[in-house]
């Protein structure tokens, strides 16, 4: 009885284990099939879609034949179509377009082509005999003007080996594909301080409101301006999407477009094929930049393919090595140079996420960041122990062979997008704070300004002073932006504020700051929801939760929302006052105005559109120089005034 029990038993053993075997053998090749698959699929999304091709032959002139001093006139929607190639002075630019359009608008009306010139046959030859004639007076309100990059862009190449290991070392770590650190070439050229008309800031071009979902960004630290962070920001964002896209070409659009509008493009058209999104989807912002990211990643990777065709000589700089210290208490960046034996400038290079605040020394870099140092330092700080002791700092527990970047283990982030649009419409301002420079002149021109009180400023830390502006402003006449920047620049350390008490006083008074009884306020030009929880002292999340806000849901100026305030008003006022004249400052800082020009609105034309990608100037500025129009309610023939801006 026991044999016969015994004998089952063990077939029973033998049956299970042959079942777990095959199970196993099973799962071994759903697995191999995943990777394959996934190989397959990063390999398919780099081909160039026949469809596509004339668009990446277009980049491909852009990025390897034409320098920033030129740029080529071609059609907006129909890349094949270039018209020529000019310098990038405007009055040629626009003398030529202008002739363009009249030529193709003589194609539109003449039936007889015996008529035509011979400039205007060979537009039709470039066009093809059997384009409809109606096009032609469509493609007159789509000319557009390309600045070449292929200096910008080798200089970008030499740059990007700077971050290269590093970049792929986070690729390997998420098994994403290592393709993906070519964005930057379309960004930022790998300018590390590169910063947009919309504020988008950095070599991975993060808006505030979206890189505080990924990163640390207050007023002490920026960590869109450090190339390492924000790599793995950058990178961790396209991980997001490609989640909810499970597309690589939409993933890399939407880091462009924005995931909301590619998920409407998606359903509206019943399709995941980029082509098709590039050819027909028509969304309210899917405009040219849009249109054409993931057709430019492909011309920039096929560049990168072939780059000793297209860039034989390039001169590729080193990757900086550095080790990192865990800073176990706050500490002033000068204390922290002293301990490290070294000098403060090469710990401001090293963290370039470090804002003024920490690199002039007026506040500490604070408790449990992660600061890069030069090779040896942290055994220079083990050695300074007691001196460390004494002052009530404790001795860093890192190890000093770290010779590369390390970091903690992945944070959840909550997805969010980048739209530079959307950052384009919480910028509308129905005047500008420039024009309110002509109030402040005018006050300047009756009477010095003395002893201005700033304790609601900086609860007493600053001190009384007196400013003037020096040049005397007749009544309606509004002051230009040199002299305004020229004033901010030539006054003294001690007058710095004075602007800022100005600006309360006089250009705030322009917007509605008002915290209503109810607890309600009015979301202002510039501002985000992240900057209002921010400035609170709460989550974001917490804030569109008390809203009813979904995730992905943005909000423009005008938008009215609960902030149910439980902390000080005071310090609520006082950080939106300094986020407001800082963003001021910041603009006449970098950028000035050159001059105007003239643009008549045509049908398909996207003002929003127009100002960041044409002509490169944020709405409120747009809004200053056209002070009697309603630019959220624009028409066809419409005449817009629009700065030219340039760096200063």
């Amino acid at each position: 009885m026991l044999n016969s029990y015994k004998k089952p038993r063990n077939f029973r053993m033998l049956i299970i284990s042959k079942h777990f075997i095959t199970l196993l053998n099973f799962f071994c090749l759903l697995l191999m099939f995943a990777v394959f698959s996934y190989a397959n699929e990063e390999l398919d999304f780099l081909k160039i879609p026949a469809e596509l091709d004339d668009d990446v032959s277009f980049w491909l002139r852009i990025y390897t034949e034409l320098n920033s001093q030129e740029g080529l006139l071609h059609d907006s929607e129909n890349l094949r179509i270039v018209y020529g190639k000019t310098s990038d002075a405007i009055r040629e630019i626009e003398s030529f377009r202008l002739k363009i359009a009249a030529d193709l608008e003589a194609l539109a009306s003449t039936q007889d082509d015996s008529l035509l010139t011979k400039q205007q046959i060979s537009l039709m030859d470039l066009w093809g005999r059997d384009t409809d004639r109606s096009e032609f007076r469509r493609a007159a309100k789509r000319i557009r003007w390309q600045k070449g990059q292929s200096d910008i862009f080798s200089a970008g190449l030499g740059e990007s080996t700077k971050y290269q290991s590093h970049g792929l070392k986070i690729t390997n770590q998420k098994s994403l594909p290592d393709n993906l650190l070519l964005i930057p070439h379309l960004e930022s050229s790998f300018n590390t301080t590169a910063k947009s008309s919309a504020n988008a800031l950095g070599m991975w071009q993060f808006t505030k409101a979206t890189g505080q979902e990924y990163m640390q960004i207050d007023d002490l630290i920026d960590e869109r301006l450090d190339p390492y962070l924000s790599t793995r920001a950058g990178l961790s964002l396209l991980e997001d999407y490609y989640q909810t896209l499970n597309s690589w070409p939409l993933a890399i659009t939407a880091y462009n477009h924005g995931i909301t509008g590619i998920r409407s493009a998606v359903q509206q058209l019943n399709t995941t094929s980029i082509s098709d999104i590039v050819r027909k989807y028509k969304g309210p912002r899917f405009g040219f930049a849009s249109r054409n990211f993931f057709v430019q990643f492909l011309a920039v990777n096929y560049i990168i393919e072939n780059l000793e065709k297209y860039f034989p000589n390039i001169i590729y700089l080193q990757e900086v090595p550095y080790e990192e210290y865990r800073a176990d208490s706050f500490i002033l960046i000068d204390d922290l140079a002293e301990k490290a034996k070294t000098k403060k400038d090469v710990l401001i290079e090293l963290n370039p996420s470090f804002l003024n605040a920490i690199k002039t020394g007026l506040k500490e870099i604070p408790a449990g960041y992660l600061v890069k140092l030069p090779v040896g330092s942290i055994a220079a700080i083990n050695q300074s122990r007691n001196l460390l002791s004494d002052t009530g700092r404790t001795q860093n527990k890192f190890d000093s062979t770290l010779l590369v970047p390390q970091y903690e283990s992945e944070s959840s982030f909550s997805k969010t997008e980048i739209d530079s649009s959307v950052e384009s419409i919480d910028d509308w301002v129905d005047m500008t704070f420039l024009s309110k420079f002509e109030s402040i002149n005018n006050k300047a021109q009756a009477a010095t300004i003395d002893k201005i009180e700033l304790n609601n400023i900086e609860a007493g830390s600053l001190q009384n002073d007196q400013t003037n502006f020096s040049r005397e402003i007749s009544s309606g006449e509004t002051p230009p932006v040199e002299m305004v920047q020229n004033n901010l620049q030539q006054s003294q350390p001690s007058q710095t504020n004075i602007f800022l008490t100005l600006y309360e006083s006089d250009i705030l008074e322009f917007f509605n700051f008002d915290i209503n009884p109810e607890g309600t306020i009015e979301l202002q030009p510039n501002e985000t929801l992240s900057d209002i929880a921010y400035w609170l002292g709460v989550k974001t999340w917490d804030l569109r939760n008390l809203n009813n806000l979904s995730p992905f849901e943005k909000l423009g100026a005008g938008e009215i929302i609960d902030i149910n305030v439980d902390s000080s008003i005071l310090e609520f006022e006082r950080k939106r006052l300094e986020h407001h004249s800082n963003f001021l400052r910041d603009f006449l800082d970098n950028y000035r105005v050159i001059g105007t020009t003239e643009h008549f609105l045509a049908v398909n034309d996207n003002l929003d559109e127009l100002a960041r990608n044409t002509y490169k100037t944020p709405m409120w500025l747009l809004a200053f120089y056209n002070p009697d129009t309603r630019l959220e309610n624009t028409f066809r023939g419409q005449k817009i005034i629009f700065p030219i801006i340039e760096d200063a």
